[in-house]
This record gives structure tokens, C-alpha cells and sequence, in this order.
């Protein structure tokens, strides 16, 4: 499956069953303004959308004090190979930094337009999290 739409279908009727990794991870989409939940292999940021940032990191932040991690299905890096495991990710970890360094959108060559403004005190709430956040080491499938 591809379409994001689709996927995002999927995601919410997840969290409708009560799913807090549909949950956070739609959250994150939306503060994110990513096509498609999940995507936690890039750089977070809001892009331009400081308005969905905000919203999303709203209803993120409870959700995060509940869990801190999602869990994902991929494969791991035993070249040449790999193993299908669960990995945990802190979803704090993709949020701090943002306060630390300030996020500049890029929409063309040369040209950076400043959406978020370093903030030591957002930081320290979302590095709190991140560095308090426990959750297993990855999960192999195979054995």
C-alpha cells in the first residue's frame, strides 16, 4: 500500500481502537505536515506550517506522558542479512532538537524563512522527555 491517504485511514482506525502508537504517530504526522504517518527516518520539523506544528505537538505532549516510544517493523542492519525486528523510537528525541537549533523552511535554493526561534525552555521540556523515555532494545522476529 502507497497511497498516504490509505495509510492514514489505516492509522486512524487504529487509534480509534485504542492504538497509542496510531495515536502519537498521527499526532507527529500532523505537526509535521508528512504525507503519511511513520516516517520517522527524517528530520522532523514543521516545514512551513507552524500552525499544525503547534496543534500537533498539543495533542502530542499527553500522549507522550502516557508512552514515550512507538514501535515499528523494520529490518535490521546484519549486512548481508538483515532481520526483521521492532524497533522503539522516542518521539522526543525528534522534537528537542528543533528548540535547540531553531528550524528554518527552505522553499527554494538560497532562501531560509526562520519558523522557529531557539527556545531553551521548550527544549528542556521536550529533551525531559526524550532522556526520561525507557522502553526495550529492539526485538528480533526471527528466533
Amino acid at each position: 500500500m502507497k497511497d498516504p491517504q490509505a495509510i492514514t485511514a489505516l492509522f486512524e482506525k487504529a487509534a480509534a481502537s485504542g492504538a497509542m502508537d496510531a495515536k502519537i504517530l498521527l499526532a507527529l504526522q500532523e505537526a509535521t505536515s508528512e504525507p503519511k504517518p511513520g516516517q520517522l527516518d527524517d528530520g522532523m520539523g514543521p516545514r512551513d506550517n507552524l500552525p499544525a506544528w503547534e496543534s500537533g505537538l498539543a495533542k502530542l505532549l499527553p500522549l507522550l506522558q502516557q508512552q514515550c516510544y512507538v514501535r515499528r517493523l523494520t529490518t535490521g542492519y546484519d549486512y548481508p542479512n538483515p532481520r526483521p525486528q521492532v524497533t522503539y523510537y522516542s518521539i522526543a528525541y525528534k522534537i528537542w532538537p528543533e528548540y535547540r537549533d531553531g528550524y528554518h523552511y527552505q522553499p527554494s535554493e538560497g532562501i531560509y524563512i526562520p519558523i522557529i526561534l531557539k527556545d531553551p525552555a521548550r527544549q528542556k521540556v521536550w529533551e525531559d522527555i526524550d532522556r526520561n523515555c525507557k522502553f526495550p532494545p529492539a526485538e528480533f522476529l526471527d528466533r
